[in-house]
């Protein structure tokens, strides 16, 4: 039986006012990282005048910021684009539908009583993984920021730019929280935010999510190590992010070990918990019973 134009349209409002709540939220959180980022000053914690650990010399870092967010989220967006183009026509021939009309008429149209479109689809399946996706990107920036704010964990580097005038203090007091430092502010005060690492979390979370994402599509059994050659790739990319930032002198090994959890635990609560990758057990488009056809066999 053909739905009526009426509950088409009900229907459809009701999509475009999820669609709207979604973004809201995902756009809150993200609101609230910047903020967060942009309002919040490091807590100034002191030092020991022998405290090895942030003597260390300053170094530029091997990747730098811009391009550690231009490849984290370039690159899932790229491969979610490529792969659901890739799959969603193949599902199209057996979408169970709730109408009876499967013609060559309607086939690519979205009138009443039509199924969706191939494009349609298309949009609701990378829907479905693009907006969890960011979703978590910023619960990420969120929380990294209050910790790394709150908490001011001297870089390795700190005395390096800090440049302390050592008469408006006296070592042998033991620890110095009275101290001046002459260097440049703004490099100084990312010489506060040493924990967690910033690179460490975001470059495992979006990594993982796309090893885990590439794990629920990929199903080509004629390629057996296609699969797991480019989950490799991923994985190595975050784990040289992670220890570059130790080479480079930016951050302990402690900071990049609670970065890499705090990604781990953001990329897996969003991949099972928000999103429906494993298996998809709802979409955006209510119309039609369609799940992805690389969610069957895992």
């Amino acid at each position: 039986m053909n739905m009526s134009p009426k509950y088409e349209s009900k229907c459809s409002k009701r999509k475009v006012l999820t669609v709207t709540i979604d973004v809201l939220l995902v756009g809150s959180v993200a609101l609230c990282a910047g903020l967060v980022h942009l309002l919040m000053t490091p807590y100034r914690r002191g030092f020991y005048c022998d405290d090895e650990s942030i003597s260390y010399p300053y170094h530029s870092s091997t990747i730098p910021s811009t391009v550690l967010y231009l490849v984290g989220f370039g690159l899932n967006f790229l491969l979610i684009f490529i792969v659901e183009a890739l799959w969603i026509p193949k599902g199209v021939a057996g979408l169970i539908l709730p109408t009876s009309s499967k013609t060559s008429d309607n086939e690519n149209h979205d009138g009443p009583g039509s199924s969706p479109s191939r494009m349609t689809l298309y949009l609701c399946a990378v829907y479905n993984v693009i907006l969890p996706f960011m979703f978590g990107g910023a619960l990420e920036f969120l929380a990294r920021g209050i910790a790394k704010y709150s908490l001011g964990r001297l870089r390795p580097h700190f005395l390096a730019v800090c440049q302390p005038d050592q008469s408006s203090f006296n070592c042998s007091t033991g620890y110095i929280e009275n101290y001046k430092c002459t260097g440049d502010v703004d490099v100084i005060n990312q010489a506060r935010l040493s924990f967690p690492s910033g690179h460490a979390s975001f470059s495992v979370y979006s990594m993982l999510f796309l090893i885990l994402y590439i794990q629920s599509r990929m199903q080509w059994r004629q390629a057996v190590i296609l699969r797991p050659w480019i989950q490799l790739i991923l994985f190595l990319m975050a784990f040289y992010t992670c220890i570059s930032r130790v080479f480079d002198n930016k951050h302990h090994w402690s900071d990049i070990l609670a970065g890499a959890i705090w990604g781990i635990l953001v990329s897996m609560f969003v991949v099972f918990k928000v999103s429906s990758l494993f298996p998809r057990s709802r979409l955006l488009c209510p119309t039609s019973s369609y799940h992805h056809p690389t969610t069957t066999k895992l």
